[in-house]
């Protein structure tokens, strides 16, 4: 009886492990991606649920890049949800976006950067993106700057990996038999 159980519990915790990962967790938790604050910030205190990008604004009038990215192992989508605000006189001078690499460098902001906000396709300053990323692509988080007139600030919610995991049908049929056993076993001793 308790090798059944034993082999029952087995099955679900390998269904389990099929389950998508929400938040900055497991390999995706924040100690795991590269930060890159150039000349602003990232505030992780709200990880696993959260994360923040602020710009930069040290009135130089340079260009500068916050970056928070990660290299992925499988072929997967990444969803998220995203809020946006400034306090600079436009959105256009910070703007805010995900940038997706190939697997030879880590982030390629000319060609690899989507821009969410400001965008004549997204014009309220929040949204949900889902994006496929391939094994081995780099994914991450950008804002730029050009350091003058107020930061802004992103802050990334609902973070979701879905590789499209199933549980293997092994794994059904152990479970499936694992508690046939188990009933099996029960009805035999309540007759006896």
């Amino acid at each position: 009886m308790k090798r059944l159980l034993l082999a029952a519990v087995m099955s679900v915790v390998g269904l389990a492990n099929a389950a998508p990962v929400s938040g900055f967790n497991g390999d995706y938790a924040v100690a795991n991606w590269t930060q890159s604050a150039g000349t602003g910030a990232i505030n992780t205190a709200g990880a696993p649920n959260s994360i923040s990008l602020t710009s930069g604004d040290d009135g130089s009038f340079e260009m500068s890049y916050t970056n928070f990215y990660i290299q992925f192992a499988v072929d997967t989508t990444v969803t998220f949800s995203w809020a946006y605000s400034t306090l600079d006189l436009s959105p256009f001078y910070d703007p805010f976006g995900y940038v997706l690499s190939g697997t030879d460098s880590p982030l390629d902001l000319v060609d690899g950067f989507a821009q969410l906000y400001p965008d004549l396709d997204a014009p309220s300053p929040s949204g949900a993106t889902s994006v496929f990323v391939q094994a081995g692509q780099y994914f991450g988080f950008s804002t730029s700057s050009d350091n003058l007139g107020g930061s802004a600030t992103t802050t990334i919610r609902g973070f979701t990996i879905d590789d499209g995991t199933i549980p293997e049908p092994s794994s059904l049929l152990l479970l499936a038999l694992a508690l046939a056993a188990v009933g099996t076993v029960t009805r035999q001793r309540r007759a006896v």
